[in-house]
């Protein structure tokens, strides 16, 4: 229990913030966007901001992003926001239209451009960490900032919030103020080609959840309730108890369990958000207590997994290149997949930008069609379901096995091991091949010669199987690998 703990990360929970300041500007009635409603603002204030906040993403797309892991940047991204809640004030006491459309701008603008930019910073720092580490913190700064929000809806003005926004911006900048560029050596996770595999579901899903919030962004015209904010925390709380059993699982069972969780969280998070307005038209959601909770953890599900992957991606290091991650391009069973060098912060905009193309789009529909957009969302997560089963019950029978076939030749039985030990711990291509090496008892410099590579890449390699296997030394290694070939 308490390795599992250690395993949170206290200064990623700052997070939280960043989360709760987005739910915030997710919906056309919280008590900051009363007065923008209240003109008929709204509409310019929500573009301005997903404009800001695309730009911001297709900026570090196309730049490569390195300005994003900065002190600088995070200074900026607070005082983008503070710019922006400024706005929202003047906008209160402008008595001109065009005075009122121009802050209304500029309140979106800023603020997306801001809390975006927080949100990359953050994404860096979790890049960082150990798959189990960040797994456990998301989750908890997801039901802290449900929390948040509960509050900040239920209980305050338009005052009184925007000085709680300011507050939340202040807490979430700090950390990456003080912490930036400290981590700069990417950790040990477990991106299995499975889950590199699966980021289209994850983008996929935290895209529709977005575009569901675009449907969603005027309750009232959509035929939703303004309250229910009460049972957010309670999803979100029932989500983290089960994710910290899968991690206490995945410390003690290697990777399976976590890719597991990963695989299966997608298509049960869909299925709830699927069923649950059928649900809510049989049984009343005040009927069973708890029960309208339900379509929280549909939303909770798609967040977490699609924010986890995104992290894990740009946290995977390119074999000869450490500050870079590892896109596969091209699955081959015989030779390792082509690499594509990709700056972390690339990753991360290029999941973040189809996440705010959705909103937009949401927001499109809806305007179009009315409460008849739920039909279109329906629909579209109806074919994503679909597509998920069928893809996952492709690669169950489609996985490739193993086999160790007799031979004389002891290097021959020794590599069939190793892959095979290599595949049960989600051990990456380049990792295997060295895997092998040192079985073989063949040191750093020899394998960087022959591989091609520095040692000092092949020692960081060496260091991130040493945290894959649960092993400290070379001898522990050896030991477990003996341990392994004598199992039939």
């Amino acid at each position: 229990m308490r390795s599992l703990v250690r395993e949170i990360a206290p200064v990623g929970l700052a997070s939280s913030c960043v989360l709760a300041f987005l739910s915030l500007c997710m919906r056309a009635d919280t008590p900051v966007f009363v007065p923008f409603e209240a003109n008929g603002h709204t509409l310019w204030l929500i573009a301005s901001l997903l404009f800001g906040a695309g730009t911001l993403c297709l900026l570090a797309l196309i730049t490569g992003g390195r300005w994003v892991d900065s002190r600088a940047f995070s200074l900026a991204c607070l005082i983008l926001c503070a710019a922006g809640l400024l706005a929202a004030f003047l906008y209160v006491s402008a008595e001109s239209t065009p005075a009122k459309l121009l802050l209304s701008c500029a309140t979106g603008l800023f603020i997306g451009m801001g809390i975006f930019g927080l949100l990359l910073a953050w994404g860096l720092f979790f890049s960082r960490l150990s798959s189990v580490s960040v797994l456990l913190t998301v989750a908890l700064a997801l039901l802290i900032g449900s929390l948040l929000w509960s509050l900040i809806i239920l209980f305050s003005n338009f005052v009184s919030a925007c000085i709680a926004l300011l507050a939340l911006a202040l807490i979430a900048a700090v950390p990456l103020i003080i912490f930036a560029g400290r981590y700069s050596t990417p950790a040990a996770h477990i991106p299995t080609r499975k889950l590199i595999g699966a980021r289209w579901g994850a983008v996929f899903g935290m895209s529709f959840n977005l575009f569901t919030l675009g449907l969603t962004f005027w309750p009232s015209a959509a035929g939703l309730g303004s309250g229910g904010g009460g049972f957010k925390p309670l999803a979100y709380l029932f989500i983290f108890l089960v994710v910290f059993l899968v991690a206490r699982k995945g410390l003690s069972g290697g990777s399976n369990t976590l890719d597991l969780f990963y695989r299966i969280a997608l298509p049960i998070g869909a299925a709830v958000m699927l069923f649950s307005p059928f649900l809510g038209n049989l049984v009343s959601w005040e009927t069973i207590p708890g029960l309208s909770s339900l379509p929280y953890i549909g939303v909770g599900l798609l967040h977490l997994v699609g924010l986890n992957t995104l992290f894990l991606l740009a946290g995977a290091p390119l074999p000869d290149k450490p500050g870079h991650a590892a896109l596969p391009l091209r699955k081959d069973n015989e030779t390792p997949p082509r690499l594509y060098a990709c700056q972390p912060a690339q990753l991360l905009a290029g999941g973040f930008l189809p996440a705010i193309a959705a909103m937009a789009l949401g927001i499109v529909v809806f305007r179009a069609l009315g409460k008849d957009a739920q039909v279109v969302s329906l629909c579209v997560l109806s074919a994503f379901l679909a597509l998920l089963v069928i893809t996952t019950l492709y690669e169950a029978y489609s996985k490739p096995k193993i086999t160790v076939e007799s031979s004389g030749d002891p290097n021959h039985t020794l590599d069939a091991h190793c892959a095979r030990f290599a595949d049960t711990h989600g051990l990456s291509p380049r990792e295997t091949e060295i895997l092998t090496l040192l079985a073989r008892g063949r040191g750093s410099k020899w394998i960087g010669d022959r591989l091609c590579i520095s040692p000092e890449t092949v020692r960081t390699h060496n260091k991130r199987i040493y945290e894959k296997l649960h092993v400290h030394t070379k001898e522990e290694l050896l030991d477990l690998l003996d341990r392994v070939a004598k199992i039939p």
